[in-house]
């Protein structure tokens, strides 16, 4: 998926690691789907979804820092859920679907 300011916003067809973003004090943030696929409920109802993880690492030192984030998709309903974590630890916040109408 692609934003309307020309971002990719998900991959679901590669399964090799992307460099997703560079942030400013040596952080590169990475994109990675996973290979299974994953059953989330929501209000809107119960989708299989693509899980795509971001991690972040020291750009020098290849280091992982402890924040993970998952980024679910559904084939013809779009994102279904968004656990966004801090790059420092397991803080998060969450974004779901909460209702969509099929045209």
């Amino acid at each position: 998926m692609i934003n309307d300011h020309g971002k990719t916003t998900f991959i679901n067809d590669d399964y090799e690691e992307h460099l997703w973003d560079q942030v400013p004090g040596d952080i590169e943030v990475f994109a990675k789907l996973k290979n299974d696929v994953t059953n989330i409920e929501t209000e809107a109802g119960a989708f299989e979804c693509l899980d795509m993880e971001l991690y972040a690492r020291n750009a020098h030192t290849g280091e992982q820092f402890p924040g993970l984030s998952h980024y679910y998709f559904a084939d013809e309903v779009g994102d279904v859920r968004r656990v966004i974590s801090f790059v420092s630890g397991p803080i998060y916040y969450e974004k779901r679907l909460d209702s969509y109408e099929i045209q």
